[in-house]
């Protein structure tokens, strides 16, 4: 090889290796806006659970979950599952009768937003099991001034696309936010329209973005409409298949809800919040 051509081939590696530093470092800026802009609008919901059933004594549970702020009024979206003992369990693997007689109510709830020591009272107003989401009014709020993340003005997923979730660390970490990312690898049309994800997004209820920032819609679980025991044996099937293939397969598939249609929730849940408040 000719040294001319030499150092032609290596100019050209040279720009290549430039060009995949730049597109990194526009990656990392935009993950990085993201995160700020997401992150006043992820709460951590402090949870007192009370579970009373007929198979054994009442129990307490306190748990630290994530929710997003959906309105200025104090409205605030989180995954159902700390609210659907039976949902929960059927998720695991159990029949409906080893939940019978059981209940599960929140005794107490507080709010705490980004930067912000003061815990909020809170309350539930409204509740979707088909969804897996649930929404939660924060009361108390005076002048504060909450960021929303507005869904009507949310972006269109397409399979193949990457997105990104932003969610908090626990207490010991002084609930720091995080981005995850993911990929769109299908689509379904029931029993609501979604997008499938690969698995790592662990933030249930929270809102998912593209890389440019728009709202795609919200991480959640679906019920699925199918008769429970072919659902248990078909997870059964399919963990065993994974198993034998080395695949990591789980249990439950995580979705996106369209922008759109978490809109719509969103407004039946605002209206929900209205009645319950001049009912009080």
């Amino acid at each position: 090889m000719q040294f001319k051509q030499f150092l032609i081939m290596l100019t050209i590696a040279a720009s290549s290796v430039g060009s995949m530093a730049g597109a990194h470092a526009d990656d990392a800026a935009a993950l990085q806006s993201i995160v700020e802009r997401a992150s006043p609008s992820i709460v951590i919901v402090r949870v007192v659970m009370k579970t009373t059933g007929t198979q054994g004594a009442d129990r307490e549970t306190k748990a630290d979950m994530t929710g997003v702020v959906v309105d200025r009024s104090g409205l605030v979206m989180m995954s159902n599952m700390m609210f659907a003992y039976a949902r929960v369990s059927a998720l695991m693997g159990r029949n409906v009768g080893q939940t019978e007689g059981f209940k599960t109510y929140p005794t107490e709830m507080t709010t705490l937003f980004d930067q912000d020591d003061k815990p909020y009272p809170t309350t539930l107003v409204a509740t979707d099991s088909k969804l897996d989401i649930a929404f939660v009014k924060v009361e108390g709020l005076g002048a504060k001034k909450l960021v929303p993340v507005e869904f009507n003005h949310g972006g269109a997923g397409a399979v193949g696309q990457e997105v990104v979730a932003v969610s908090r660390l626990h207490k010991g970490f002084d609930y720091a936010p995080y981005f995850m990312t993911s990929r769109i690898c299908g689509a379904v049309l029931k029993p609501k329209k979604a997008f499938m994800v690969e698995g790592g997004l662990e933030s249930l209820g929270l809102p998912v973005f593209s890389l440019s920032g728009e709202p795609l819609g919200v991480l959640t679980t679906l019920e699925s409409g199918v008769k429970e025991e072919a659902l248990i044996e078909g997870m059964m099937f399919h963990n065993f298949t994974q198993q034998i293939i080395g695949g990591k397969g789980g249990y439950i598939q995580t979705f996106i809800l369209p922008a759109q249609t978490v809109y719509g929730v969103v407004s039946q849940a605002k209206l929900k919040a209205a009645e319950t408040k001049t009912k009080k």
